[in-house]
């Protein structure tokens, strides 16, 4: 049976009370603290509750207080879904406050744990959500920290309570005592963003006054005010993402970030705006069996094995929970590179009309990823040149816009980062594929190709002037309308480092020296440059995305004749050889007889 064992905390804390001649000042201490801690209550509740573990423990609590806690759904929402997130909050309760967090972050996700001390271990029903850490102890503890590492390091959330004990009243009311950096090691360590959460309440006077007197006694009074919380409710705030990029700009350091993320928690808790620039939380997943009996109304591109689907999204208003689900995921993946709009979704107006190719997982009923699509010939008879979303980053010149209607842009690539060393890529591309089997007229592909934020300013420049110099065009058909410039000083580096006429060489050159960054050549450069015979892919102009985190893009223009006979062979050719795998799509250009 599991009991909170009072003896074996003194033994290991005060080992002074129990001497070698006599354990009479133990055994008196115990019984005093045993009447006020309420152990003999807190134990019968455990016995009663032996196999609970887990939330289904913090339910059973808080139905034996009649305690709960009240957030908006508007908060609610802020609590992201997925990913590594590292969780600050004061600590007004020392106990129920942090359950309570625990079980508003558990209605969201399963993967959430809290950072606690020893003595909190105790309690076996929960030791499964806790992750111990002794915030006051100036010695190693390489155990608790590779766990608390290895948590964040797999996308799961983490609450810490920064200032490591329950807060204190002060002459400016209710207040944690200084934070401990903790919280903030671990977040930039894993570069995980900050979530800040304020959560009111408050323990007994009595509790206050004895605190005043002495810290060390009123912790024992904690479980006591355990039950003094029956009947309350306890509201709790949720604040706004912080992004790494934020928090550790370095701007603020060591003490004055603490004390400034102190602040922010609290003016959230006065229904102010933080300090911090913020973004917004990424909304939660769509039902994947709505998105599952959406796909069923969309064109089927390829089949891949039993699992897998590509299919096409040519009319959206058929598929508004899929264009939301896609939209959520873009947001995601960009922002774990780097990017990302800082809004809730990744949508703008181009989603409405534009196609999209999507590459379903029918066993974890999922979209693994996607590419956004938008046929020349409809966006030009509708809309014009500027129908294009590449027109708001590159200016057309009349030249380029003669292949607009024999073109496709694509565009708002993904692919879901688990699935990043699998073969989704080349899937979405037998997608692509089909789309050009069914349309043989269209002759381009085009589109803007990012670079990640998460590459050094270095390694960046480097990127740009490879792909300048080999896949550059001179003649200038588009140009970006925030140019990207190297600096004249690396461009001088640059230029003497790449000064052979040797493609292979300077490409394992590249390759060198992006492995030096702890980087690699971005997928996107990677595939394109691969599809095509020598003049095939053009990298027409570099320029800023200033509402993509200033992102740069390159405007890729691929000419589909030029594509490898071994790659169209695999994308294209494979579908006109297996076209029972394509239902009968309505195209522009498409005859079926062509197929």
């Amino acid at each position: 049976m599991l009991q909170l064992d009072l003896n074996n905390i003194l033994r290991n804390k005060i080992p002074s009370l129990y001497g070698k001649k006599s354990s009479l000042p133990g055994k008196a201490v115990e019984a005093v603290l045993s009447s006020i801690m309420k152990v003999k209550r807190i134990n019968t509740f455990l016995a009663a509750h032996e196999g609970l573990e887990g939330h289904s423990f913090i339910d059973a609590l808080f139905e034996e207080l009649d305690f709960s806690y009240l957030t908006s759904s508007k908060d609610r929402e802020k609590i992201p879904s997925e990913g590594k997130v590292v969780i600050v909050s004061n600590h007004p309760l020392g106990g129920l406050d942090g359950l309570a967090l625990l079980k508003l972050v558990l209605e969201v996700r399963s993967d959430v744990k809290i950072v606690v001390n020893d003595i909190l271990l105790q309690i076996e029903n929960l030791k499964s959500l806790f992750l111990a850490y002794n915030l006051f102890d100036s010695g190693i503890q390489k155990e608790n920290i590779t766990a608390i590492d290895k948590a964040l390091k797999e996308e799961h959330a983490v609450i810490f309570f920064p200032s490591g004990e329950v807060s204190r009243l002060t002459l400016n009311g209710l207040q944690d005592t200084p934070w401990t950096r903790g919280a903030l090691h671990f977040a930039e360590k894993s570069r995980a963003p900050i979530l800040p959460v304020f959560i009111g309440g408050r323990n007994s006077l009595i509790f206050y006054a004895v605190s005043a007197l002495s810290k060390p006694l009123s912790m024992f009074l904690l479980p006591r005010e355990l039950f003094k919380q029956r009947g309350k409710t306890i509201p709790i705030k949720v604040g706004d993402l912080i992004p790494v990029r934020i928090m550790f700009s370095g701007l603020l350091k060591g003490k004055t970030l603490l004390k400034t993320l102190r602040k922010h928690v609290y003016l959230i808790g006065n229904n102010k705006k933080g300090i911090f620039v913020t973004e917004k939380n990424v909304i939660h997943p769509v039902d994947p069996l709505k998105i599952k009996r959406q796909l069923l109304a969309a064109t089927l591109l390829r089949k891949i094995g039993e699992k897998k689907k590509v299919y096409l999204l040519s009319n959206n208003k058929l598929f508004p929970d899929v264009i939301i689900e896609i939209a959520r995921l873009r947001e995601i993946t960009f922002r774990k590179i780097g990017e990302g709009t800082g809004k809730k979704l990744d949508s703008d107006p181009y989603d409405a009309y534009y196609n999209h190719i999507v590459l379903w997982d029918e066993e974890n009923l999922e979209i693994m990823g996607a590419y956004r699509i938008g046929v020349g010939s409809e966006i030009v008879d509708k809309y014009g040149a500027a129908g294009f979303y590449s027109s708001t980053l590159f200016n057309f010149t009349e030249q380029f816009q003669f292949h607009l209607p024999y073109s496709i842009e694509l565009g708002r690539s993904f692919i879901q980062s688990k699935y990043w060393n699998t073969n989704a890529l080349d899937y979405l591309w037998m997608g692509i594929g089909a789309f050009l089997a069914a349309n043989p007229r269209i002759q381009f592909l085009f589109g803007p190709v990012s670079v990640s934020n998460s590459f050094p300013l270095d390694a960046k420049e480097m990127i740009v002037h490879f792909y300048q110099k080999w896949y550059g065009n001179t003649y200038s058909l588009v140009m970006a309308k925030n140019k990207y410039r190297i600096r004249e000083e690396q461009l001088r580096n640059l230029s003497a480092i790449f000064n052979s006429n040797n493609y292979k060489e300077e490409l394992k050159l590249l390759k060198q020296n992006l492995r030096f960054f702890g980087m690699s050549v971005p997928p996107l450069y990677k595939q394109y440059t691969a599809l095509c015979e020598p003049g095939g892919a053009q990298f027409l102009d570099f320029g800023i995305d200033p509402d993509f985190q200033s992102c740069i893009d390159g405007f890729i223009l691929i000419d589909i004749d030029l594509i490898k006979y071994s790659k169209k062979e695999k994308y294209i050719y494979s579908n006109l050889l297996f076209k029972e795998d394509i239902q009968e799509p309505q195209f522009a250009y498409q005859t079926q007889t062509d197929i």
